[in-house]
């Protein structure tokens, strides 16, 4: 007779857990037949500073690596974006510890699996035993009890009615084995925040204790629910971040997607290629694609559907529709181990017009269910609720003749799983969001002011965003009002929320238009907010509106911001690319008062006219923009300053004084935006964070750029517009951000705050659209240099050098350090990531620090400049 433990293992090798291809019927594959490797990044410190400046200090690795990378500690929390794979890694995981085990104790391991990648022996002992546990029935009366009676509740549950069940006396003999690696899924999936934290106490507490001594655990859960928590995970615990696929690992997995499927099909290898090919050309489209594609769950969703002969869709909200549409309009199945199965037919149940309509409310009623305090119930029915709930919906829609027992059995072919003995809910989050938006549009009144009112809970922002991008039915002009009056544009949270709206919606400008021309205007802090929310839209009225709040009594912050919101349909139309004009000039005042006699007109120029910059010199702070890109650059007139402090650590001392030539420096750093368009004439390599979501708003500043991409860019945009285009020197860096009256910041000597920079944003995890902070505005104009991302530079490190300027016996003129370490390259400016007590000294003009050329990381981008004459070193 099998030991216990041998009875675990004999149940878990018979537990299904497939990669599935979706909608290609009834066929899944195993992870390692089809599987591109999830690699992630290494959590960031708290205190940036204290990241080794390594050639090792590579973010990258693959998910069989985690255990060598824990640093002696045990515990692992894996983030990751809503379906961005977080189950599905802790299901390999599953398997390879479950595949080493099966090694270890002398159990046979199927002769496909023998050649796939292994876990480290001496990182995890062979003899670990993984258990897959649901977070999301964590209960309140399981934080009063052991972390051995969660695990035997859980399994007891899960293998109720197979016919291998788990009693308590099988996970008393795993405790007694000691050797174990729990893998909690879905800490985020505990919808009430309190008792989420209370399960990172529970867990901190019960993994301190002698009875876990030898035991491992793994923690997945989204990023924005874990920074919303009042509690963590304690230090045991390394933090990791499930990464976007990158482009050519989305080519990898739908060029196998294909192939598998065409397989499974008969399909000739040409011809699935070529829909492979289709879809990755598609995948260059929309931001929303691309963070798409970053999902290998969403992105095999897009393989069915081009598979299917749908078009790439154009939003998420139509994403959601044609996956919908596609999986109802197969040829309908019965599920085959349903007890009362019904006589298979070929012919639909129900239109799928009529199908969406009857899971609408049923969608809506899950999302907002939380019976008896049970927040399980917001994604699960009891099966004859939901079957009598289908009965409901069949008779409201004049189908009443239909067996609801069918149409049950027929959802359950592809959009309803069991997601607990007896339980039952949409086979995707998403999906349900989808259809609980769709619910709320259709509705509206009533719905769309609930939906206003909960613009503060994280449980409820994917069907927000849905529901807004929902195109034609003009749910964007209904609802923003709505959440515009009820959201405190303060919260960096609700913030974030709204600008997703702005850039996920079918647009319309009109609740802003009214905002932006009542009577009774908005206080300055909250329309600052909502102009920066509109951050890069490009829409003639919303400009007409916001030039007419520019010219109205507001304040210098407010003029500021509603101008450069004006001027983004005055630039070079994007699709008019390829005229010969090489610049357009704006002669503004910048964030400052406009001085008398400005002048707000653009001037083009052409290649003909080569002094342009020139000839604005003597102007008082003049803007030059770009039309390729729309970048803005601020002149810096020439003069003398001392680089250098004597206050911050020895890379900023010696202090030369140095004499710098004129030149034209980005107002901000280079946005996402501006990047796309390097990337769409240059085929160029994406930034690692290319696919992320919260790493790809348009107006951030581009981040995982390395020191060579940086290069490539300046030297492209130099050919395409015929300007000096590069990298600031150091000098040219630091002159900019203090000018002639040594300023320890951009903005004067007063130590940094949350007005002036970002940084000290911790769990929040992002940086802020460009120009966010205008009171943090340098002498020439320049903005953020002092937080939101470290900016290369263009000299290489040499921290010797600083002692040779300093020893001249003039002025060193316009330095530029060319060697010896041409590996290594100097960063200025902090990072939203500096730690707030260390804002002082880190988001100092003159603080320096090296990074390798080759690393490129989540805080880090760069600005550019236009110089008059070439810098020499």
């Amino acid at each position: 007779m099998p030991t216990l433990v041998e009875r675990y293992l004999d149940w878990l090798a018979a537990q299904p857990m497939p990669l599935e291809l979706c909608g290609v019927d009834d066929f899944s594959l195993d992870h390692g037949e089809l599987y591109v490797p999830l690699r992630w990044m290494r959590s960031l410190c708290d205190d940036e500073r204290t990241r080794a400046s390594t050639r090792d200090d590579d973010d990258d690795f693959e998910l069989s690596e985690l255990f060598d990378l824990l640093d002696g500690r045990r515990h692992a929390l894996i983030l990751g974006e809503t379906g961005s794979g977080r189950s599905t890694a802790l299901r390999k995981l599953t398997q390879l510890t479950l595949r080493q085990a099966s090694r270890a104790t002398g159990r046979p391991v199927p002769a496909a699996e023998r050649e796939r990648a292994e876990l480290s022996p001496e990182s995890l002992d062979a003899r670990t035993l993984p258990i897959f546990l649901r977070l999301r029935t964590f209960t309140s009366d399981d934080a009063s009890r052991t972390l051995e009676e969660f695990v035997a509740r859980e399994l007891a549950d899960v293998s109720k009615g197979s016919a291998l069940p788990l009693d308590v006396t099988v996970t008393r003999a795993l405790w007694r084995h000691g050797k174990l690696l729990l893998l909690l899924d879905g800490l985020d999936e505990i919808v009430d925040p309190a008792l989420r934290a209370e399960c990172c106490r529970f867990l901190g507490r019960e993994l301190a204790t002698d009875r876990c001594t030898s035991l491992s655990a793994v923690v997945t859960c989204r990023f924005k629910a874990y920074e919303q928590l009042d509690a963590e995970l304690p230090a045991s615990f390394v933090h990791v971040a499930l990464r976007p696929l990158s482009s050519d690992e989305a080519r990898e997995l739908v060029t196998q997607w294909f192939v598998a499927a065409g397989e499974a099909r008969a399909l000739p290898s040409s011809q699935a290629l070529v829909c492979a090919e289709k879809l990755v050309n598609g995948l260059k489209g929309p931001r929303f694609a691309r963070s798409l594609s970053g999902s290998p769950q969403t992105l095999t969703a897009l393989c069915m559907l081009v598979q299917r002969g749908y078009a790439m869709p154009a939003s998420r909200a139509e994403f959601y529709a044609s996956c919908l549409r596609a999986l109802l309009e197969r040829a309908p199945k019965i599920e085959r181990d349903a007890p009362e199965a019904a006589t298979p037919t070929r012919a639909p149940l129900l239109t799928v017009d009529d199908a969406i309509t009857l899971l609408r409310p049923i969608a809506h009623t899950l999302h907002a269910s939380d019976a008896d305090g049970d927040p399980t119930r917001r994604e699960q029915l009891e099966r004859d609720e939901l079957v009598m709930r289908i009965g409901d919906g069949l008779r409201a829609l004049g189908c009443g003749q239909l067996s609801c027992q069918d149409v049950f059995h027929w959802l359950c072919a592809d959009l309803l799983r069991e997601l607990a003995p007896g339980y039952f809910g949409f086979f995707h989050r998403g999906v349900q969001a989808y259809l609980a938006a769709s619910h709320i549009a259709t509705v509206g009144g009533d719905e769309l002011e609930a939906l206003a009112q909960r613009l503060g809970d994280s449980w409820w922002v994917e069907v927000l965003l849905l529901a807004v991008s929902l195109p034609r039915l003009g749910v964007f002009r209904q609802l923003m009002p709505r959440l515009l009056d009820a959201a405190d544009l303060s919260d960096p949270t609700q913030w974030q929320t709204l600008r997703a709206c702005v850039l996920e919606a079918d647009f319309d400008p009109a609740p802003f238009i009214a905002q932006f021309t009542r009577e009774e205007r908005a206080p300055p802090g909250r329309l600052l907010a909502m102009l920066r929310m509109l951050d890069g839209v490009d829409h003639p009225a919303l400009a007409s509106a916001a030039r007419e709040l520019a010219r109205a009594d507001v304040t210098v912050a407010v003029r500021a911001a509603a101008t450069r919101l004006a001027e983004m349909s005055e630039r070079v139309d994007p699709v008019d690319r390829s005229a010969p004009y090489d610049v357009a000039v704006l002669d503004v005042d910048g964030p400052g008062p406009p001085s008398e006699g400005d002048r707000s007109v653009i001037v083009r120029s052409t290649r003909a006219s080569q002094d342009v910059a020139g000839r604005l010199e003597a102007t008082a702070r003049p803007m030059l923009v770009e039309p390729i890109t729309g970048l803005r650059m601020r002149c810096v007139p020439g003069g003398a300053f001392v680089m250098g402090s004597a206050d911050l650590d020895d890379n900023a001392e010696p202090r030369p004084r140095v004499r710098m030539s004129a030149f034209w420096i980005g107002e901000t750093p280079v946005t996402n935006r501006q990047y796309e368009v390097f990337l769409e004439r240059t085929k160029g390599r994406e930034p690692s964070f290319w696919r992320d979501r919260r790493f790809n708003d348009p107006s951030q500043p581009v981040v995982g750029v390395r020191w060579e991409d940086a290069v490539a860019f300046c030297r492209w945009l130099r050919a395409a517009s015929g300007w000096s285009f590069d990298l600031p020197s150091e000098a040219q860096w630091e002159f900019a951000a203090r000018g002639e009256d040594g300023r320890r910041y951009p903005w004067g000597h007063d130590e940094p705050d949350a007005t002036r920079a970002c940084y000290g944003q911790g769990k929040r995890g992002r940086p802020d659209v460009v120009g966010s902070y205008p009171a943090g505005v340098g002498p020439f104009g320049a903005l953020d240099q002092a937080g939101n991302v470290w900016e290369w530079c263009k000299d290489a490190w040499d921290p010797r050098r600083y002692d040779e300027r300093a020893s001249a016996r003039r002025d060193v003129v316009d330095p530029v350090a060319a060697g010896p370490h041409r590996d290594r390259h100097p960063r200025r400016g902090g990072s939203w990531l500096i730690a707030h007590d260390h804002g002082r000294t880190s988001l100092a003009a003159a603080f320096r620090s090296w990074y390798w050329s080759c690393i490129d990381s989540v805080d880090l981008g760069f600005r550019v400049v236009v110089s008059r004459a070439p810098v020499h070193p």
